[in-house]
């Protein structure tokens, strides 16, 4: 982790930076954070969502880091206070959205808060079950430490599950509760043999950590394509860029 100007200055004694460029340093103005929106306007017209999670670590010097954004939300009152809360807010377009056709088959796979912007396609696709359109299938992989802890929307998860509509398949990894850790991979990995005519023929999403996730879901999905697709590994690299291209594997990943 990279570490503060702070703790810089006070493991390099001898730095003596100018006044100019100390203020410099401290001083930018703060870049926005960008989040997914969790919610169909569907649903909550006029109201946007957004999930989550507070940042709060331990440096390498032993200094509590804390978000800066995150934690503004949680200590603002906004989830508690009656009061109007004001911020500065705006939205951006983009192309991580479900296809237009209903009919056409959705592969979401996003852990932690990566869930965000499946949960807004999935209040979508119960207003278009609730209008009468038909839908195609949809397999959703989610994943978290502890379900007692931050199996979040669970309850709206298992009833559309429930529903066999709007979601036709659930699989939630919960990484700390078992002695081997399990993730989004592995379910990917196991159900491979029944995904695999929907990732020829739908449309892939990945939404969460870029860092360590999304490498190893890819691997999983390349994987996939060699067990049951019959590709070498090569082809099977080149499958993905392929719907990549198209625009039919998506990842909204930081």
């Amino acid at each position: 982790k990279q570490r503060s100007l702070l703790e810089v200055l006070e493991t390099f004694k001898s730095a003596r930076p100018s006044l100019g460029l100390f203020l410099g340093s401290i001083a930018p103005r703060l870049q926005p954070r960008f989040y997914s929106i969790s919610s169909s306007h569907t649903v909550s017209p006029g109201r946007i969502h957004v999930t989550c999670a507070v940042v709060k670590d331990l440096t390498p010097g032993g200094r509590v880091h804390q978000g800066v954004c995150s934690t503004w939300l949680q200590k603002s009152g906004a989830l508690s206070s009656k009061l109007p809360i004001a911020a500065p807010i705006f939205t951006r377009h983009s192309s991580f959205k479900p296809p237009r056709d209903p009919m056409v088959p959705l592969v979401m796979i996003g852990p932690g808060t990566g869930i965000a912007p499946f949960r807004g396609f999935l209040q979508y696709r119960e207003y278009l079950a609730d209008s009468g359109v038909k839908l195609g299938p949809a397999y959703l992989f989610f994943g978290c430490r502890d379900r007692c802890k931050d199996f979040i929307y669970e309850k709206e998860l298992r009833a559309w599950e429930a529903s066999q509509i709007v979601l036709t398949s659930l699989h939630v990894a919960f990484s700390r509760e078992g002695k081997k850790k399990d993730y989004v991979q592995h379910h990917l990995t196991s159900q491979g043999k029944e995904l695999w005519p929907f990732l020829q023929s739908g449309y892939t999403y990945v939404c969460g950590d870029a860092k360590k996730m999304a490498k190893d879901v890819h691997a999983a999905l390349v994987e996939i394509a060699k067990d049951h697709g019959g590709f070498a590994h090569t082809e099977a690299e080149e499958f993905w860029s392929d719907l990549h291209k198209s625009g039919r594997y998506l990842r909204d990943v930081w």
